[in-house]
């Protein structure tokens, strides 16, 4: 093709096209009968269109030369741009090449460099929603990255550390939530009680309504512990009035069904039980206050008795 050529070579097939084309054009105005002066005139302008032609060839030339150094202007700005929002070290391309080799090295780098941008940029974007989100259930500070900006990858590194922090983290209260909110719900049944405040009914409603903050959880052990304690106290208030019905069936001779029947009905430590366990104490209490009476009078009885037999006065009863 021409554009392999020498520029003598391509002299020499020009001339050689242009000599052959001229000759068959000779030939058919011969044929036609074109006269000598129209002919010349014909010449004209084969020349003047060939010049045009060479010309605009010319030009066309020249304003891909000239787009390839805007290019070039143009993608060299943009490296210069994109290094320092990658903080990557200044982009030098290789020395000695042609301006189309330049253009088309330097669209590469921007290329690639755009790519690593844009990758980043969503790498960023899918971070900081996961960063939010544990952020808002752990009521925790996200982690900063200036807006407007690209992250440079320590920046990438240290977020993702971050949010596997925050994922650890919150696995972590979950897991001691599940186990309090267990325990509570035990112990509220235990206690027949219910939920008082706001936070209490929070802590018995689904599991992803509870913030888990570092308030909250304290709070939520210090709830379990209050309660813990209140079932610790009935545990013993339980097992003391248990022990003090025991002592006051034997004294006063309870029957074993009785007393089994009772246990049987009042097991556990429930308020409901230790009100039970109260109730039948002072039953009981009665019945031997009625039996302390009853023999006292018997053995007042007794010593009247006694007494007149052997004749005792008032005086000596006295």
């Amino acid at each position: 093709m021409a554009s392999e050529l020498h520029r003598g070579d391509l002299e020499k097939e020009i001339v050689h096209s242009l000599g052959s084309a001229l000759d068959r054009l000779s030939g058919i105005w011969e044929e036609i009968g074109i006269d000598h002066d129209q002919r010349k005139s014909r010449s004209n302008v084969v020349m003047v269109h060939m010049r045009n032609l060479l010309e605009e060839m010319v030009k066309e030339e020249e304003t891909l030369k000239k787009r390839l150094l805007t290019n070039v202007q143009k993608y060299n700005e943009d490296l210069l741009r994109l290094t320092r929002e990658l903080q990557l070290p200044a982009y030098e391309p290789e020395a000695g090449l042609s301006i189309l080799k330049l253009e088309r090295t330097l669209r590469g780098a921007v290329d690639s460099m755009g790519k690593e941008k844009h990758e980043r940029m969503k790498v960023l974007r899918t971070l900081k929603e996961k960063d939010q989100h544990l952020c808002d259930v752990l009521c925790s500070t996200p982690y900063y990255v200036p807006t407007g900006t690209v992250p440079s990858k320590e920046q990438l590194t240290e977020l993702e550390t971050h949010v596997k922090n925050l994922e650890t983290e919150k696995e972590r209260r979950q897991g001691i939530f599940k186990n309090f909110k267990t325990n509570i719900v035990k112990m509220l049944d235990d206690l027949e009680q219910g939920a008082d405040t706001s936070f209490e009914r929070d802590v018995l409603c689904e599991e992803d309504s509870f913030l888990l903050s570092s308030d909250n959880m304290k709070a939520l052990k210090q709830y379990h512990d209050t309660l813990e304690q209140r079932q610790k106290e009935n545990y013993s208030q339980a097992s003391k009035l248990r022990d003090r019905c025991q002592e006051l069936w034997e004294r006063l001779q309870t029957p074993s069904s009785e007393r089994a029947d009772f246990l049987l009905k009042n097991t556990g430590f429930k308020p409901k039980t230790i009100s039970s366990f109260k109730e039948e104490i002072k039953r009981c209490e009665v019945l031997k206050l009625q039996n302390m009476q009853s023999v006292i009078e018997g053995t007042r009885r007794q010593l009247e008795e006694w007494w007149d037999k052997c004749y005792y006065s008032p005086e000596q009863r006295a």
